[in-house]
């Protein structure tokens, strides 16, 4: 090997490196920048040129006319044609050209055709050296240009779509230079020139596809700086969302941010309120800035983040406003109620601070005679008369259901607040004539320098306002007579949970006979409590017991023992049930696990009138599933409640049991025919009738005549925790 050649072969071996690294170095700049076409197609040119070197100086080394050296020759032709096409995709990736794929094909399928004629045919490669050189066919020079004139139409076509013309004329002047050098080395056909020629003809083509390459590369990482500032503008602005309370603020700061980083004093924000309660800001911008659409993009953002504030803002308060008012009426509600009555509490000094607790009386009456929405509209002009009664510092606020509670700052004597009481029953009757007829309201007037809670004014003015309702008196102040049995009923109440916790409620067995033959057929659970070892009546503890809501595991206590009475004495047990429990959704439930899952025939649960009609659907319901059960249901007290004799076949019941009064009114004839009456109707609707109070022997006679199936009272045995005796009647 001559030193000439040597040289030749080194030149070759760094050339082909040097172009292998600089795609290399791009390789990488595309593995972090996947989406940037540009430097894929590019580094993807670079390969077969650094290829077509490689092979220029490994044809050198092999013996001519070998295989070996056919293949070398075949595969610097390849390279050749793959620098060729290559060029195309590159030249797109830069000038953004129509689509490359069809030109590829059509090039690429002419270039295939070639390399096979190469191989197989003497039309292209004579597979003979002449004078040391290959000898190659006819179709050498056309079988290449006719490909690398497609290419030149597609470049030419690619390089016209760029938007700048210096660029558009410098890469078509080095893009014809280059395809010059290529055609010059094929008329050159053979000899190092020829080889430099071939190897280096897009060496024109490539700076300046990396010029601008570098261009861009620069544009990008100066747009990547500038969308980095832009993002942490936009979370700047978003964090200040979380403490400017205005969305005027936050959109002047935002303005700020936008005219600071574009650098343009012209740009105007703007927030304006849709139809839909929904927020739109906007900027606008100068036609500079409506050019750039990383800018526009930016300023959207910021627009998006202030419109989104605006309306979270406002979402807080229209939830602040639900939070604190009533849904219906508009006015405060219980949570605001004791921000307002606390608030003024802490303000009273030595002041008089009045709570006014107004029920509207029988208001149930209302839903049930002209329905709910009438009610509502009830509700509504009974807020619209409160707060037009009311003086202007006063507050009204909804308590609940048909309650309204008015707080009086600065309140006047005591008999201004009462007059000030009858004036709201008045406007409230007026607002809603023939819908409601009286209005109950509790009064409390407390000064500064009594030691109490807020919450105990309306605490106060409940009981006052109860007590007012129970006695019909219409207004009552709270007083110090009231103060006092609260504070007996709060003890009263603490007893009763004790008792209860204690296990010191006990139940005895009142006897039930049966009429015709004196025997005892079942007995009456009644509950009994011994305060410390004081009997005490029931009247003084149920109304307590039923006001806490002891009184159902009282009932439920009751049914567990009266299962263990009805194993005992092999008899039939009646529980009474009260209202309270009644009101329980799963009242059923838990009585069926009380008593057990056997022998709920011998469980008869006594409802009174008032009770069941408190709640009729959920009554009868309840009723029902005990009954599809097999306990048995008795209709107590009846005759002191609302129900007539015609609804009885429509209640899901099985005894009547006639209250004591009728009893001790048999004896007259008006008080009999009554009671016959009673009787018979019963019967009719296939019930069991027992009348209770039964207390002389001339009652239970009269009771037998008019054909009562069995008799309940003192006469034939008082309640008693042992098991009953046999019943034997006094003699006249």
């Amino acid at each position: 090997m001559s030193s000439s050649t040597g040289g030749w072969l080194a030149f070759q071996a760094f050339a082909g490196g040097v172009v292998a690294g600089v795609a290399a170095l791009l390789f990488v700049w595309w593995r972090f920048n996947r989406r940037d076409t540009f430097v894929f197609w590019i580094t993807m040119w670079l390969v077969p040129f650094a290829v077509l070197l490689v092979l220029n100086g490994a044809v050198t080394l092999t013996e001519p006319g070998t295989t070996l050296d056919t293949l070398a020759l075949w595969l610097r032709s390849q390279a050749l044609g793959a620098s060729v096409i290559l060029a195309m995709p590159a030249l797109a990736s830069v000038t953004g050209g129509p689509r490359v794929r069809w030109w590829m094909v059509a090039a690429g399928g002419l270039l295939a055709v070639r390399a096979v004629l190469f191989l197989t045919t003497d039309l292209v490669y004579a597979h003979r050296y002449v004078d040391g050189s290959p000898e190659y066919g006819p179709l050498i020079t056309s079988s290449f240009a006719v490909p690398v004139i497609i290419v030149i139409v597609y470049a030419i076509r690619s390089i016209r779509r760029m938007p700048a013309a210096l660029g558009r004329t410098v890469l078509i002047v080095l893009s014809l230079l280059g395809f010059g050098i290529l055609a010059l080395a094929f008329w050159l056909e053979e000899g190092v020139l020829a080889e430099l020629l071939t190897s280096l003809w897009a060496l024109p083509i490539v700076g300046v596809v990396l010029a601008v390459g570098v261009r861009r590369l620069r544009a990008d990482i100066r747009r990547g700086i500038r969308q980095r500032d832009m993002r942490d503008a936009i979370a700047s602005v978003t964090n200040a969302a979380w403490f400017d309370r205005e969305p005027g603020q936050l959109l002047a700061r935002a303005e700020a941010s936008a005219r600071a980083l574009l650098n343009e004093p012209e740009i105007r924000g703007s927030l304006r309120q849709l139809a839909n309660e929904s927020h739109f800001a906007s900027f606008a911008m100068p036609p500079s800035i409506a050019k750039d659409p990383q800018a526009v993009t930016f300023l959207d953002d910021l627009g998006h983040v202030v419109s989104a504030a605006a309306e979270r803002r406002e979402l807080h308060e229209r939830l602040e406003v639900a939070a604190h008012a009533d849904s219906l009426t508009g006015l405060p509600n219980r949570r605001r109620l004791d921000v307002v009555l606390t608030e003024a509490w802490a303000a009273v000094g030595d002041k008089r601070l009045a709570v006014l607790f107004c029920d509207i009386d029988a208001f149930k009456r209302v839903n049930e005679e002209f329905g709910h929405p009438i009610g509502d509209a009830v509700l509504q002009n009974t807020a619209a008369a409160l707060e037009e009664t009311v003086p202007q510092r006063a507050t009204v606020a909804r308590y609940g259901g048909d309650e309204f509670v008015v707080v009086l700052p600065d309140a006047p004597p005591d008999t201004e607040v009462v007059e000030l009481a009858h004036s709201l029953q008045r406007a409230i009757t007026d607002a809603s004539p023939g819908k409601v007829r009286s209005v109950s309201i509790g009064v409390v007037v407390a000064t500064g320098d009594e030691v109490r809670e807020p919450y105990t004014l309306v605490r106060d003015a409940d009981t006052a306002m109860f007590d007012a309702k129970h006695k019909r008196l219409g207004v009552r102040v709270f007083d110090q007579a009231l103060r006092e049995r609260l504070l007996r009923e709060i003890d009263l109440g603490r007893r009763i949970a004790r008792a209860v916790s204690d296990g010191e409620f006990e139940v005895h067995y009142q006897p039930i006979v049966d009429v015709a033959s004196l025997r005892v057929v079942a007995v009456e659970a009644l509950s009994r409590w011994s305060d410390d070892h004081v009997a005490r009546e029931p009247e003084e503890w149920v109304p307590a017991a039923e006001e806490s809501g002891q009184i159902v595991q009282i009932g439920l206590g009751a049914v567990r023992s009266a299962r263990r009475a009805s194993l005992s004495f092999g008899l039939p047990v009646g529980v009474n049930v009260s209202p309270r429990q009644l009101a329980e959704p799963d009242l059923a439930l838990r009585l069926l696990e009380a008593w057990g899952p056997d022998q709920r025939e011998n469980l008869t649960l006594e409802i009174t009138e008032s009770a069941l009609l408190d709640d009729l659907p959920l009554g009868i319901e309840t009723l029902e599933t005990l009954r599809s059960e097999g306990v048995r249901i008795a209709l107590d007290d009846f005759g002191t409640g609302y129900s007539s004799l015609a609804r009885l076949a429509h209640l899901p019941v099985d005894v009547l049991k006639v209250d004591q009064q009728f009893a001790q009114d048999a004896t007259s004839p008006r008080g009999r025919a009554v009671l016959r009456g009673i009787v018979e109707i019963a019967h009719a609707s296939g019930l069991l009738v027992v009348v209770e109070g039964v207390e002389t022997v001339e009652q239970f006679e009269i009771v037998a005549e008019l054909g009562a199936d069995q008799v309940q009272g003192y006469l034939l045995g008082r309640p008693s925790p042992t098991a009953p005796t046999p019943i034997h009647l006094p003699t006249a």
